[in-house]
């Protein structure tokens, strides 16, 4: 990959990984630039570093690249991509290009994995930064204290496993937090997502699995960690609990919920693999900052807590639901579901986990790159909630939800999905 004095181009450059990616060609000597649908933060932050960027898809800027990427949500009739395949400019994707970035490190730690996987990286991070490594990373959500720099002999990335991008890294540690059913637009059934896992686990020279049955599969041994004393201080949002092997190690981190208890243990165990001391363990996870959209508080609308998660697979709505149930009595739950495709592969599940809820509202669905027409909207989910005599209300415009909202007197009020929900609850937050 060519990272001097030649032209880079992004489509799509607004995303996390996308814009990071832009950043540190940049900073290697690249010309870069970048462009996207709508305006935002990361392509204002591109702006400033003096990369030219544009909102909107036109060809403008792709006509002197010498390489366009792209990343798996810009369709095949996206102009600037036509433009560059129809004049022979190289066409790699966001995957290809982190797997050759990833060469610029001495030891990448890859973290995947259906769950769990942006926080277990980031609790990884802060570890080794807390033992004062040279270390970089490239996660998928916003930190306060990333970075990537060249010459750092560590990073940490979230390998994603949609279209099996995360083959393109070849890491030094694997770290595997579960495998379960999800993006079934591309993979044909979990036989599938398993070989995927099983291909990517054959390239690294360490393996550290979760504990969990979901990773039983790779026929790897599993740890003899056993966790021991956890307490949530639901008041100051920590969880404590010592990890013990020959050894008991109390740590603390601020966060909730069993599940991330898991996460933590997870990224201690990559820590040891790493010949990592307990100090650092210990200050690392106590430094740890949760990473935005993870059970987070955002402000007061009515006087109750505003709060917004990630969750948008059934296993993460039940996590999150459990946590949430534990810390509010009388909530209202605003699901937005995340792609046709996946609310139609996953329904039965779907609804197991929200026939639980209660004062639930469900929100139009966020498509990302897909049509009606690969699955079910979150109207057709309604529907078949209220079959299964689940008791909930459906809006499609804020308008609709600020009148639902009317129906609740409430503590918390909890805006759930990977999609843009989190914008509609700040603009509650901001109106108050």
């Amino acid at each position: 990959m060519i990272f001097k004095h030649q032209r880079v181009h992004f489509i799509g450059v607004g995303g996390v990984s996308m814009c990071e990616l832009a950043k540190y060609l940049h900073s290697r000597g690249a010309q870069v630039s970048g462009s996207d649908i709508r305006d935002s933060d990361n392509l204002r932050s591109l702006i400033r570093l003096g990369i030219p960027c544009q909102v909107g898809h036109r060809v403008d800027l792709v006509q002197d690249a010498f390489i366009v990427v792209v990343n798996c949500a810009i369709d095949e009739d996206n102009a600037e991509l036509q433009y560059a395949r129809h004049n022979n400019i190289e066409v790699v994707t966001r995957a290809e290009l982190l797997g050759e970035v990833c060469k610029d490190f001495d030891k990448v730690i890859a973290v995947a994995g259906c769950h769990g996987k942006t926080t277990t990286a980031t609790m990884i991070y802060s570890i080794l930064r807390a033992h004062g490594e040279r270390v970089s990373c490239h996660i998928g959500a916003s930190l306060p204290d990333a970075r990537m720099e060249y010459g750092d002999e560590y990073l940490v990335v979230e390998a994603c496993e949609y279209k099996r991008s995360f083959l393109s890294i070849k890491p030094f540690v694997a770290v595997i937090t579960n495998v379960e059913r999800d993006h079934l637009d591309y993979y044909t059934d979990l036989d599938d997502i398993q070989s995927a896992f099983g291909e990517f686990v054959a390239q690294a020279q360490h393996v550290i699995v979760g504990n969990n049955m979901t990773t039983e599969f790779l026929g790897l041994t599993r740890s003899d960690v056993a966790v021991q004393g956890v307490r949530f201080d639901t008041t100051n949002g920590r969880t404590e609990f010592s990890v013990v092997t020959d050894r008991c190690l109390p740590v603390s981190i601020s966060t909730l919920g069993r599940y991330n208890v898991d996460n933590a243990v997870l990224a201690i165990r990559t820590a040891w693999a790493l010949g990592q001391s307990d100090r650092a363990i210990v200050n690392g996870l106590a430094d740890f900052v949760p990473v935005a959209r993870r059970s987070q508080t955002i402000g007061q609308y009515r006087d109750a807590d505003v709060v917004i998660d990630y969750a948008h697979h059934p296993t993460e709505i039940d996590n999150f639901h459990n946590l949430a149930s534990s810390i509010y009595h009388e909530y209202v739950f605003v699901f937005q579901p995340h792609t046709y495709s996946r609310t139609k592969a996953l329904l039965d599940d779907f609804v197991r986990v929200l026939k639980d809820i209660p004062n639930l509202i469900i929100y139009k669905e966020y498509p990302a790159r897909e049509s009606e027409s690969q699955g079910m909207s979150a109207k057709s989910l309604v529907k078949v909630l209220r079959q299964n005599k689940v008791k909930c209300s459906y809006a499609d415009s804020l308008t609709k939800l600020n009148k639902a909202l009317d129906n609740y007197n409430a503590d918390a009020y909890l805006f759930v999905g990977a999609g843009d929900i989190d914008q509609l609850a700040k603009s509650l937050v901001s109106d108050e």
